[in-house]
């Protein structure tokens, strides 16, 4: 019989006797009480063996080249500035990504002063705690305009592909979407991944700021009585900033050959 066994057996023929044993070191103990501390460490061993068992490998986890490989796909749809076709192609694009993972794809479109045809891209995970939110942005579109000291001035011919700024950000987030698609189970909190819109400054001519997409999220999609952590990926994976641009791009550091 196991100890189990025999305490239960002890129990139910209410037998079990209340008498002092030795034990290492001189000590007394009660016998039942020997019984109880032997059976809650075997518990204990087994419970531990039991999660250890559980504790399997992740069936995927984020490749970095393919966040990379995401990342020059964005700069190939051109210069996203917002209201623009290629803004517009980009998060399509994104949409179309995550709806081949098999997500359900949430457009929030928004206007401002000066943007007309603006739109974030969120998907949704549905956790155990409906109220517990974990949020994770990046955004979408780009901006160009002239570099230190004169900050902010825009001109006909400025262009940018946005690949430091924000491709890394956005196209990161589309492989954690892609993990996160072909782990299984539900998490305990439910996450939001989202690309945001129109986060850039439009430049020193534009009568408004920037930070636009993610406003719009935080005063019009989320209720009452929600708990949210953000994490913001923006600009990372590049030895940023530098003294001068002229520096970043003799040491081929530059936005627009981002490694």
């Amino acid at each position: 019989q196991t100890d189990a066994d025999r305490l239960q057996d002890a129990i139910d023929h209410d037998v079990l006797h209340h008498r002092l044993i030795d034990i290492p070191g001189g000590a007394f103990i009660d016998e039942g009480a020997a019984l109880l501390i032997n059976i809650e460490a075997q518990l204990e061993a087994q419970i531990e063996t039991q999660l250890e068992a559980n504790i399997e490998e992740p069936p995927a986890w984020p490749e970095g080249s393919t966040a990379y490989d995401n990342m020059v796909s964005l700069t190939e749809f051109g210069y996203r500035q917002i209201d623009s076709s290629a803004n517009e192609n980009a998060r399509n694009w994104i949409a179309s990504e995550l709806e081949s993972m098999g997500y359900e794809v949430e457009r929030q479109s928004f206007t401002t002063e000066v943007c007309s045809n603006c739109q974030n891209i969120v998907v949704t995970i549905n956790g155990t705690l409906e109220d517990d939110w974990r949020v994770v942005g990046a955004h979408h579109d780009a901006i160009c305009y002239s570099p230190p000291p004169l900050i902010g001035f825009t001109y006909p011919t400025c262009t940018s592909s946005g690949a430091y700024d924000d491709g890394t950000g956005s196209g990161a987030l589309l492989e954690l979407a892609r993990t996160f698609s072909e782990w299984n189970g539900t998490p305990l909190h439910t996450w939001k991944l989202a690309w945001w819109d129109y986060e850039e400054w439009q430049g020193s001519g534009s009568p408004e700021g920037g930070g636009k997409g993610s406003l719009h999220f935080v005063e019009q999609q989320i209720p009452d009585n929600i708990n949210v952590t953000y994490v913001n990926l923006d600009m990372f994976a590049l030895n940023w900033p530098v003294p001068t641009p002229f520096a970043s791009q003799a040491a081929g550091c530059d936005e627009e050959f981002w490694t």
